[in-house]
């Protein structure tokens, strides 16, 4: 019933999204013209993008518009900005771009100077609770004194230039950001869209809980697909599928499930009372659920020490889908078709000398994984070979108890603040080093 509800949603939701123009071209280098996979294209004034696939090549669609502005960057290379006009009559159009190496001088200095941590941003009038990348700029959520007692959201330019600053009217706890690069602050009651306009932002706010059932159980593209889920914490298994928007047809691509605890789960039914086995089935029958599913919310067994939320998350690296079964012990792979090609096995989430964090990362830039651990308070970044399931490279963080770690072109990004000290929350990266 779930799965139903969410495709009943996306068939809406590509419905709206009919477009009357497409641009396509290959992103690649201007001198050997290598395609320059992974590179991004910004629609100027919109949350709108998409990045190049490993041929360079990239598509974007337009409904009512007759001209927009194309950002295409790439990291190491020199950004260039595209007017595009949209004719009435003709359908697609063909804009191939080639990038500039930036000086190589320069990139030698970067590199030299990113090898222990920096600050990135920071101000001793605030703190950075969250951030998130916009394209090749930052968008924080900050607080003066704490979260409870109000927020705000700032815009900043990659040379840490404030572009727009927004208080937020209720409070939010963190920010999102989707598989489209649109961001959100999200909150107990409310999930706010940011919206980017010139150097305004504003804000699109809809119920907490209809973000959570009906925008964030979409999880990436795969050229015409779009990959998403049925998950919920409170049940010990769940489905990934693939919606193809050619054919509006969705497909079961993969079930993930922990035996043991689905056990444990089940088992909850055959506990109660007659009279609560009775209610546990008029309720499955009303709502369309098994009724040893219904008995385990029941009885609160979710809030006990027994149970654990699910975590086997779902990647798109190379224009294949990996899903990381840690109960399985197997990287899962899945074609365009949503056909399994293959699988690895895995034992990184089993280390036994640090406490794995139960998080994965990835570098969208270098589309690369990462397992993050922890051992005496600093965090460890163990890079995952997705051939053969290998850890092919440990690095420790510099400082200890930092927070929000995120991955991009081959950094390591997170807030920090020093322990002992008057500085506020700051933002640090440091570069990801072989050992």
């Amino acid at each position: 019933m779930r799965a139903l509800m969410i495709f009943n949603f996306m068939f809406c939701f590509v419905l709206s999204q009919s477009q009357s123009n497409m641009i396509i071209g290959y992103l690649t280098d201007s001198v050997n013209s290598t395609p320059l996979h992974k590179g991004t294209i910004l629609v100027d004034n919109s949350t709108k993008g998409t990045t190049a696939s490993k041929e360079g090549f990239y598509k974007l669609k337009f409904k009512n518009k007759e001209e927009v502005i194309l950002h295409f960057s790439f990291v190491g290379y020199e950004s260039i900005s595209k007017i595009v006009k949209l004719t009435k009559g003709i359908d697609t159009i063909r804009l191939n771009v080639q990038l500039r190496k930036e000086a190589q001088l320069i990139q030698s200095i970067n590199i030299i100077a990113n090898r222990k941590p920096e600050k990135i941003h920071g101000n001793q009038k605030y703190s950075i609770s969250d951030f998130e990348f916009y394209g090749n700029d930052f968008i924080f959520l900050t607080y003066e004194k704490t979260l409870k007692k109000g927020s705000s959201i700032i815009w900043v330019d990659r040379n840490q230039n404030l572009k727009a600053r927004l208080e937020i009217p209720s409070r939010v706890n963190e920010l999102y950001c989707d598989y489209k690069n649109r961001v959100y602050a999200l909150g107990d009651e409310h999930a706010y869209q940011l919206t980017f306009k010139r150097n305004r932002l504003g804000l699109v706010g809809l119920p907490i809980d209809s973000f959570n059932t009906i925008l964030k159980p979409f999880l990436d593209s795969l050229d015409n697909k779009i990959a998403y889920t049925d998950y919920q914490w409170f049940f010990p298994k769940f489905n990934y599928y693939l919606y193809d928007q050619d054919i509006r047809i969705s497909k079961k691509v993969y079930h993930v499930k922990d035996e043991e605890l689905s056990r444990l789960y089940r088992m909850q039914y055959y506990f109660m009372q007659p009279k609560d086995k009775v209610k546990a089935r008029n309720l499955a029958n009303k709502f369309g659920m098994e009724k040893q599913d219904v008995a385990a919310l029941m009885v609160n067994f979710t809030n006990t020490m027994y149970y654990e939320p699910l975590y086997a998350p779902l990647f798109v690296v190379d224009d294949t889908v990996l899903i990381f079964d840690h109960y399985t012990d197997q990287i899962l792979k899945i074609n365009e078709f949503g056909e399994k090609i293959d699988s690895i096995g895995i034992s990184y989430h089993e280390n036994s000398e640090q406490k794995w964090k139960k998080l994965l990362l990835k570098d969208d830039g270098l589309d690369e994984i990462y397992s993050i651990n922890a051992k005496e308070g600093y965090f460890s970044l163990d890079k995952i070979n997705t051939y053969n399931g290998a850890v092919e490279n440990n690095y420790k963080l510099k400082y200890k108890y930092v927070e929000n770690i995120q991955i991009k072109d081959g950094y390591a990004y997170y807030i920090y603040h020093p322990y002992e000290s008057m500085q506020k929350k700051y933002l640090y990266r440091e570069l990801i080093t072989k050992n």
